[in-house]
């Protein structure tokens, strides 16, 4: 009778432990497994996951949340429904951050950073990342990186920025890979360096990092560190153009107007350019309007020139400010007007436009312009010759006599 009882005893125990053990499976928190289908860009996926945690009271889920409504990943841009995620996670996210969790502190810098919720406060997301770097955390690393690169809340700092992007670049924090690579290559915070730069470039882009792949395709073009290969160039671009980047897409927009790799092809160029167009890629707005100007690919059309050249005059691109200050001189695609086409070859002159200077010369010879207006001619040639510009420098020498009368 005893050991009838105790075996039913045990097997009663059994059964409760299996139980328990399959309840605490169904109820295990999918945050972890949300965040690194995140990180693999899988953000449907991951919608779905940090939902079910969210819906578990997990508050870095709920951050997680917001964040994807407010920027789109995975789903249409919501930033009512972010904000209610926000609201929700920040109480209990800020007591995770006290008690020294370190993904918690990462988060709630960035709420801080961005004013999601609360009011921005750079001073409080500096200190919050800082606590979360310190505890090794590579998101904590790479956000304090930023802080020092753009003087946020600190004193600019490149040196410190490029420090702290290494601590998390090494932890294989993707974006902070290409972040370093890109200061090797610009030699900002540390020397120029090439090589290094191709290394973190290629860790990141290996890894899916979009502006990394963009990055190597430009090394390749170019011939930093790796041997000159069109057909490299074209591929890295491509990977990266695939993923809706604007950049890439004017890259390849490039390559096909210069015919590097691929044949020259004008109406291929023009596709890839407005495709970087469409995503207010600012430089595919000259290389439109310079394609509809000459007449290549597509009929010469001057009107529709120099539409796209004043929407690239309008956000300062020198050459595009030259080129629709001539059009207003010559009334091409627009009425004539003397007026306008100084003032925009003014601004191009003041962005360095070495045309327009010229350009601005001649008017004035012809007393078409004024001392007033030609002013601006020599105030830039000065400033342009004392950084050692040969042609600001010549021009200045072939034409002392027209610009005495400015000297002192």
């Amino acid at each position: 009778m005893f050991h009838t009882l105790l075996k039913c005893i045990l097997v009663v125990s059994l059964l409760f432990i299996n139980y328990s053990a399959n309840a605490a499976a169904a109820k295990k928190d999918p945050y972890e497994k949300a965040f690194a289908l995140f990180e693999q860009k899988k953000y449907e996926k991951a919608l779905e996951k940090f939902t079910q945690s969210a819906h578990m009271q997990n508050p870095k889920a709920q951050y997680m949340l917001g964040y994807m409504y407010y920027n789109g990943f995975g789903v249409t841009i919501d930033t009512a429904n972010a904000a209610q995620w926000f609201a929700k996670c920040f109480t209990p996210l800020t007591q995770l951050a006290e008690h020294n969790d370190a993904m918690a502190q990462n988060q709630l810098g960035t709420m801080y950073a961005n004013g999601f919720y609360i009011n921005k406060s750079e001073e409080q997301a500096y200190n919050w990342f800082m606590r979360s770097a310190a505890q090794h955390n590579k998101y904590g690393q790479n956000n304090v990186g930023h802080c020092y690169l753009w003087g946020s809340f600190v004193t600019q700092d490149y040196t410190e920025a490029f420090n702290w992007f290494k601590k998390a670049a090494e932890q294989n924090h993707v974006e902070a890979c290409c972040t370093l690579g890109d200061l090797y290559f610009n030699g900002i915070g540390v020397t120029v360096n090439y090589e290094e730069a191709y290394n973190w470039f290629l860790k990141a882009a290996t890894q899916n990092n979009i502006p990394a792949q963009n990055a190597i395709g430009h090394l390749y073009q170019n011939g930093y560190y790796v041997t000159q290969n069109y057909k490299d160039a074209y591929q890295w671009y491509t990977k990266a153009a695939s993923q809706n980047f604007a950049l890439s897409q004017y890259n390849i927009g490039a390559m096909y107007n210069k015919g590097y790799y691929v044949a020259q092809d004008y109406q291929e160029a023009l596709k890839w350019y407005k495709l970087a167009a469409n995503q207010n890629y600012e430089e595919a707005y000259l290389a439109i309007g310079n394609l509809y100007y000459y007449g290549y690919g597509v009929p010469q059309n001057f009107t529709e020139a120099f539409n796209w050249y004043l929407k690239a005059a309008d956000v300062y691109i020198a050459e595009a400010q030259y080129k629709v200050g001539s059009m207003y001189l010559q009334g091409e695609g627009v009425a004539q007007n003397l007026d306008l086409g100084v003032e925009w070859l003014k601004l191009a002159t003041e962005d360095g436009n070495i045309e327009a200077i010229t350009k601005l010369i001649s008017l004035y010879k012809e007393q078409l312009v004024t001392a007033t207006d030609f002013k601006v001619v020599y105030t830039t040639l000065k400033e342009l010759a004392a950084y050692d510009n040969t042609e600001a420098q010549k021009i200045l020498e072939s034409h002392t006599d027209i610009f005495k009368q400015y000297e002192d």
